[in-house]
């Protein structure tokens, strides 16, 4: 594993998926211990699909006491929750059947509602769970498209300059499709953020995100800025081959 500052760069996806599980258990372990529960958000996408496994698999499962974790979710599609496409069964399959979570501490976005009430009943919920200023979820795990989005916060939608809100609904036209979505003040309010990317596909993405020195809505990943926590960039090899042609000297 190479690391730089917020970079960390590994030399296979089992490195990646480990030593990524790794580094948030620390940060769920360090939440529990200073405050009696750990609030930690899900992406969806199949870069974290790994990530989640290793979660629910010992020595990992045993090393928090999920009894204490209470889980969200970056975004969701408009579909039923036992959807292949859905976020949240994704990570029910993959994670949250492996541990010993408490159901209501598992707080889904109720797509079903419709966009619009599903986005409002969720923020009703982080204001119901976290401190009515600013959602301090203590970890954030995003993922990266290669278009530069992340959560559902793509290039040239409204929902990018929402300073206030916590949660939107979003059209994406180009993919004819509805989801729900936490804002860039929900995001930016968070403890620890981790991106994590693999593979060659989102090297080119990575490269012009990370040499971006002003915020772009063109590419919204720049638009992640932690007020008052870190940012981390958990990437493969592939996922890191353009950041040579960078300043970035990884060691």
């Amino acid at each position: 594993m190479q690391r730089k500052n917020d970079i960390s760069v590994f030399n296979s996806v089992d490195d990646f998926e480990q030593e990524t599980a790794e580094e948030i258990v620390r940060s769920m372990q360090g939440a529990i211990r200073d405050r009696g529960i750990g609030y930690i958000v899900l992406s969806g996408g199949e870069t974290p699909k790994g990530v989640y496994r290793r979660f629910g698999t010992d020595p990992l499962r045993q090393l928090v006491d999920w009894s204490r974790v209470r889980i969200f979710f970056s975004d969701e599609r408009c579909v039923a929750p036992d959807d292949p496409q859905s976020n949240f069964y994704v990570a029910e399959r993959e994670l949250l059947s492996r541990v010993n979570l408490v159901a209501e501490n598992i707080h889904r976005m109720r797509v079903e509602l419709g966009p619009e009430k599903a986005a409002a009943d969720y923020e009703e919920v982080l204001r119901n769970f976290l401190d009515h200023d600013a959602p301090r979820f203590d970890v954030i795990m995003l993922g990266i498209g290669e278009d530069g989005h992340t959560a559902s916060l793509f290039p040239s939608t409204e929902v990018l300059g929402d300073e206030s809100r916590w949660a939107r609904a979003v059209n994406v036209p180009r993919l004819n499709s509805w989801r729900v979505t936490l804002t860039f003040p929900a995001i930016n309010a968070g403890r620890e953020v981790f991106v994590l990317a693999s593979g060659q596909s989102k090297a080119s993405i990575i490269e012009r995100a990370l040499a971006t020195k002003t915020p772009t809505k063109e590419i919204p990943i720049t638009l992640v800025r932690p007020s008052q926590g870190s940012l981390r960039w958990m990437l493969d090899r592939q996922a890191a081959a353009g950041l040579n042609s960078l300043n970035h000297q990884l060691h």
